[in-house]
């Protein structure tokens, strides 16, 4: 196992919290998400990013809308799915 599979790019950990990249990438650069950034991309390592979307909560959300992803490694698109569990 390549040792960046266990780490999300920006595009997949938005996915996975159902927000938008630039949120992620604001996170990150707040110290609020605790992620690596090696030359222009952020990465995020995928325990970190699980135990993050457990108490993750938006100040700026209202209770009207539902995150996609949720954190809910089942909601992830298949792409993402494949890369971290082989299958495919």
């Amino acid at each position: 196992m390549p040792l960046l599979d266990s780490y999300f790019n920006v595009l997949e950990a938005a996915t996975f919290l159902g927000v938008h990249p630039e949120t992620v990438k604001r996170l990150c650069q707040r110290g609020r998400l605790p992620a690596e950034k090696i030359h222009n991309t952020w990465l995020i390592h995928r325990e970190k990013l699980e135990q993050f979307a457990v108490t993750y909560n938006d100040p700026r959300r209202g209770k009207k809308t539902k995150r996609v992803g949720g954190g809910d490694p089942k909601c992830l698109p298949d792409y993402v799915t494949r890369r971290f569990t082989g299958r495919g």
